[in-house]
């Protein structure tokens, strides 16, 4: 058979399946400074005027640039000129197509964010700041994260809302623990590029991911080559730790044991966590006496502390995001009230799913829905968790009964990272319709009663 090879790579680019790998820091910063060099008599010029219209020139040249680093150093030039220039739409629309492109884009926010608040009322920014403060320590960049948190905080005080002033003043303690214990081993990770296989080294950077960050997956490959012969042969088992319930317990029951001999109350939380991941997910083949065992040991967690903030956890301005059918961000914005027949409220036609993921696994204990109640009708529902954000576990499946309005859903603390909506049905039509998720390390003392139907 011959093959027209012209149309088929037109295919496979049209598939994107050739795609150009994404561009280096280092390649973006070379690109950015031949930007810089080429336009150098306009850059000269400081009114606001001038700089605004070379911001627009950049985005001009963006629509038609061919991918390469070009792209994101125009779009990054664009931003720190329209900012210098006060020209708030030109940076926020080099923004928006900055996000979708490779490479981090934390940094730029900041000054959009900036520019933003000086135009915006008081306290109005304080979601945003939350949300780059969360991303920003998950790109890494901790002193940024320290400075959006600060900002939230700030932000958030304008606001006198109690809750959001605590989880602001939770994001802001957290970003300067990253920060500090960062700082802490900059001297190792310089060594790390140099040597890579240092025992120290590995097990600073292994700590410091494990028990800091508590991203196990990035930290786990450090900790394997650790210069403590416990912790490596730990991380070596976490490792191989086989997909069933024999394997499973065990390796919590490893990190358990290892965590109750440590002082350090931070360190002993995440291993308690990695133990809590693993007793999670042999949960559904435990004998009645080993669940009563582990049961314990999760409550045990929960009522530490484990890293678990109070009040709704899920909410965008925590850093949340939801995803799935059609509004999924009106699941996680804190309104449950003033919604209407057709706002207010995220939906799809049935079956569907929302997944809202949290900014990091915590030990929930309470996940409470209010399922639309403008008019008489009832819903079909069920509930997984997962606690890496791949995998999930059944909580609760309703999809029997009639269930109406806010439902509370209590269960023995477990690591959630991630949270899946699944909507079975509605008695009234073809869509499921959901209100507010939110979920709880420390459940409210008073939970809301289902409305009655209208």
């Amino acid at each position: 058979m011959a093959y027209n090879w012209t149309m088929l790579l037109a295919a496979l680019l049209l598939l994107g399946m050739l795609q150009d790998p994404a561009p280096s820091a280092e390649e973006i910063q070379a690109a950015r400074q031949w930007l810089r060099e080429t336009y150098r008599d306009q850059y000269a010029k400081t009114l606001p005027e001038q700089r605004q219209a070379l911001a627009r020139r950049m985005m001009g040249s963006f629509a038609t640039e061919p991918p390469g680093p070009n792209r994101p150093a125009l779009l990054l030039e664009a931003i720190d000129l329209a900012a210098a220039a006060s020209d708030t739409p030109t940076a926020v629309a080099a923004l928006e197509e900055l996000s979708k492109n490779p490479g981090a884009w934390t940094g730029p926010r900041l000054k959009v964010l900036e520019l933003q608040e000086k135009k915006d009322r008081p306290g109005a920014q304080a979601d945003a700041w939350a949300n780059l403060a969360a991303d920003a320590m998950e790109s890494g960049d901790y002193d940024l994260a320290v400075k959006a948190a600060d900002k939230a905080d700030a932000a958030a005080g304008k606001r006198k809302d109690p809750s959001l002033i605590e989880q602001a003043r939770d994001l802001r303690e957290q970003a300067r623990t990253l920060q500090r214990e960062f700082k802490a081993i900059e001297d190792q990770v310089r060594k790390l590029r140099e040597t890579p296989e240092d025992p120290a080294a590995n097990e600073a950077l292994g700590r410091f991911y494990c028990f800091a960050r508590g991203d196990w997956e990035k930290g786990l490959p450090y900790l394997s080559r650790a210069a403590d012969p416990l912790l490596r042969s730990l991380a070596e088992a976490d490792r191989a730790t086989k997909p069933d319930m024999t394997g499973m317990l065990a390796s919590g029951d490893r990190w358990w044991d290892w965590a109750e001999k440590q002082s350090a109350k931070s360190v002993r939380d995440s291993a308690r966590g990695r133990a809590a991941k693993w007793y999670e997910l042999s949960m559904g083949g435990l004998l009645e006496s080993e669940r009563g065992r582990v049961e314990k040991r999760l409550r045990i967690l929960a009522d530490a502390g484990g890293g678990g903030p109070a009040g709704n956890v899920a909410l965008a301005r925590s850093g949340a995001v939801a995803t799935g059918g059609t509004h999924p961000e009106l699941l996680i914005d804190g309104i449950s009230t003033g919604y209407t027949g057709s706002s207010g409220f995220a939906y799809g036609d049935f079956p569907v799913e929302f997944i809202v993921t949290l900014p990091r696994a915590l030990p929930l204990r309470m996940i409470r829905l209010l399922l639309w109640d403008g008019e008489a009708r009832f819903y079909r529902f069920a509930v997984e968790t997962s606690s890496d954000g791949r995998s999930f576990q059944p909580l609760v499946d309703r999809g029997q009964g009639e269930w109406r309005s806010w439902q509370t859903l209590s269960f023995p603390p477990r690591r959630v990272k991630a949270i899946k909506l699944k909507g079975l049905y509605n008695s009234a039509n073809g869509a499921f319709h959901c209100v507010e998720l939110e979920a709880y390390c420390k459940p409210p003392a008073i939970a809301p009663s289902p409305m009655p139907p209208k």
